[in-house]
């Protein structure tokens, strides 16, 4: 009857804990061996672990040893690995309260954090040490409010990512195409590098522990010269048509896109439409409106956007004009 009363403790408490569980109990993998996090935690035979809390929360110890009605047992404490191992008394440790077989800590904070909980028979169990952490949930700062990072082509830059947490979070990148070779991420920096054009674009980084996962999102803005892909081959038309001189420029920023007629060295403002192709890519039509033998000659598109020389190249427009002799 006694050991039913017991058993029927440690489910209700067990039930009652997992009820209010933040993210259920945790393995930390790779970020500490044999730790877990959450309200309730199994010490053992068989290795020393590590278990964490958020502050003024509840964590539950059970044991896997084999006890009757008749086993002696006792939970331990010390304060350090090296301090004095002693009985847990609830009357001497109000947060330390026991309910059969089974040990609440009630609330986890400082004084909690760092004590190592063992359990113990007479019949030469003992569990190795289990050390209570205070936990934080994870963050992530990227070099204060900076969220928009201006780069040029062949540049490496550091993002100046700050992770943080307890457990120690790992990080994650989340971009929109396989390009993560060139990120080496680490819990207090995220290199990148060396950047070309396709790198441009949006990031998030997310930072997971136990405790929940948080999010921040960046934007590498890859920096671009001025260069003309392409321009019109010699333009043929005849005098009265609408003839259009089409060049695709390159850059970021946008460039700004000149057409000037060199036989007068004259820039030519009107009937100058430039539309965009993408990021970074631009089309730029100048057309002229009944075009006249004086029109005829060549044409150069310039494009400049402050990074380095301007970008010119040049076209040239024949006409053919029919006149009528009376």
């Amino acid at each position: 009857m006694t050991l039913l009363l017991e058993m029927l403790q440690v489910l209700i408490v067990f039930l009652s804990f997992c009820g209010r569980r933040i993210k259920g109990q945790f393995d930390c993998g790779n970020l500490l061996s044999n730790c877990t996090c959450g309200y309730v935690h199994t010490v053992s035979e068989d290795h020393e672990t590590t278990f964490y809390q958020l502050r003024g929360l509840t964590v539950t110890l059970l044991h896997n040893a084999t006890v009757t009605p008749q086993t002696l047992f006792a939970w331990q404490f010390r304060t350090s690995p090296s301090g004095q191992v002693t009985r847990v008394d609830p009357g001497v440790n109000p947060q330390l309260r026991l309910v059969g077989q089974v040990l609440t800590i009630n609330p986890v904070d400082e004084i909690v954090s760092g004590m190592q909980f063992r359990f113990v028979t007479l019949s030469s169990y003992e569990s190795k040490w289990a050390e209570a952490r205070l936990g934080t949930e994870p963050s992530i700062q990227l070099h204060g409010t900076r969220r928009l990072f201006n780069v040029t082509i062949s540049q490496s830059i550091d993002i100046g990512l700050n992770a943080g947490g307890v457990p120690l979070p790992t990080v994650y990148l989340k971009i929109r195409s396989e390009k993560s070779s060139k990120f080496v991420l680490q819990r207090r920096g995220l290199q990148f590098g060396p950047v070309n054009e396709s790198d441009d674009g949006s990031y998030s980084v997310k930072a997971s522990n136990c405790f929940g996962d948080v999010f921040q999102n960046f934007t590498l803005n890859v920096l671009i010269g001025s260069s003309i892909e392409s321009i019109s081959e010699e333009v043929r038309g005849r005098c009265g048509d609408t003839v259009t001189l089409v060049c695709i420029v390159l850059g970021n920023p946008q460039p700004t896109i000149t057409w000037v007629f060199t036989s007068s060295n004259a820039s030519l403002g009107r009937n100058v439409f430039t539309v965009s192709l993408g990021r970074s890519r631009y089309q730029s039509l100048l057309q002229l409106l009944h075009a006249e033998a004086s029109n005829r000659g060549a044409y150069k598109c310039i494009a400049d956007n402050g990074l380095g020389d301007a970008a010119t190249n040049t076209t040239r427009l024949s006409l053919l004009c029919m006149y009528v002799i009376y």
